[in-house]
């Protein structure tokens, strides 16, 4: 899901000062400075993807987060209560179906070539493919 604009340089400046306590080399230093920045270059990549499945990413990631590491049930009713706030239910179902069935294969890209990850849309997709 997108990150805010400063949440890798705040990363990578917190890795840095890590790097500067364990009395690492300049070099070091870096490296690991520039691998925190590097480390969300991918968060952006599929923002549009959540914004199609959520309807504001933003805002959905802080509650997708907290059932991220959940079970399957615990992470389809939580994007089923989040995405869409404010349309009815089936309105909701509907665009988030459209969005998942949007991708040519579970977890690797979606038509459009970019990655997608994300473990509801996989979820959707093994079910209806489990009830076609």
């Amino acid at each position: 899901m997108g990150q805010p604009l400063e949440h890798g340089l705040r990363t990578a400046r917190l890795a840095r000062r890590l790097a500067q306590a364990m009395n690492l080399s300049e070099d070091e230093q870096v490296t690991v400075y520039y691998t925190g920045l590097l480390h969300f270059a991918g968060c952006t990549a599929e923002s549009e993807i959540d914004a199609r499945f959520f309807g504001d990413e933003m805002t959905s990631r802080p509650r997708m987060l907290t059932v991220a590491q959940g079970s399957r049930l615990e992470l389809m009713a939580t994007a089923m209560r989040t995405a869409h706030q404010g349309s009815p239910p089936l309105a909701r179902a509907a665009m988030m179906a459209r969005t998942t069935g949007s991708s040519t294969r579970c977890g690797t890209c979606t038509n459009d070539g970019t990655a997608t990850a994300c473990p509801v849309s996989c979820a959707a997709r093994r079910s209806r493919r489990r009830a076609g």
